[in-house]
């Protein structure tokens, strides 16, 4: 008889549910509103929520209705679609969504801090794909590394966290960097990757977003 499984550590199932990749776009483009950055700045309060409720529809909504979707036929076997074998849907619904809203801003002539951004993360999401058949790179690590990486990229760019709280213009950077390991320790807590995949993951987030998000902007 086998011995009962122990239960998921909370803290980790919490942090792994706070930093999912699901949730990445809209962090990456909070952290951009709230830089300071002079081209983000000129945008009216209305565009700005027009902007965020467009992305959480096209890139968060429709990826968790597909998911729930596959759950429940039995495409993957749980919200965190821990086999590799199972995360080709998911990707490949999280890429049709980037495409779509990149193609619903393509006539707007927006901030590349805005658009840059989305082809980023749908070269990540490729990425993940494509290495399937090697190995199972970890998403939350790529979300975490991307975050990262673009608050580098603000900080080199003159942003200036400070106007929405003194103490931030200094907290910025080491917090995402305390919070990717907080999170790489959650995805280890739970037996969700090995070190190498999360290694793999947050490093090329952060070489995607913090070298090409300067690149490209």
């Amino acid at each position: 008889m086998n011995p009962p499984e122990k239960p998921s550590p909370r803290w980790a199932t919490l942090l792994s549910v706070l930093g999912h990749p699901i949730w990445m776009p809209l962090y990456l483009s909070g952290l951009a509103w709230t830089s300071g950055i002079p081209d983000l700045v000129m945008y009216p309060t209305v565009f700005r929520l027009w902007f965020t409720v467009a992305l959480s529809f096209v890139t968060i909504m429709i990826p968790l209705a597909a998911l729930a979707w596959m759950k429940s036929a039995g495409l993957v076997s749980s919200w965190q679609v821990p086999m590799a074998s199972q995360r080709r849907g998911p990707y490949a619904v999280q890429i049709l969504c980037l495409g779509m809203m990149l193609w619903l801003i393509k006539n707007l002539n927006l901030s590349l801090w805005l658009t840059a951004p989305l082809f980023l993360a749908l070269f990540l999401v490729g990425w993940a794909l494509l290495c399937l058949t090697v190995t199972k790179v970890s998403a939350h690590g790529l979300g975490m590394g991307a975050l990262t990486g673009m608050a580098v990229a603000l900080f080199l760019d003159g942003a200036d966290w400070s106007l929405q709280h003194p103490a931030l213009a200094a907290a910025v950077l080491p917090s995402l960097f305390l919070l990717s390991c907080l999170v790489s320790a959650a995805r280890l807590a739970l037996g969700a990757h090995s070190p190498l995949e999360l290694l793999h993951g947050w490093l090329a987030g952060l070489i995607a977003f913090g070298v090409g998000l300067p690149w490209m902007t």
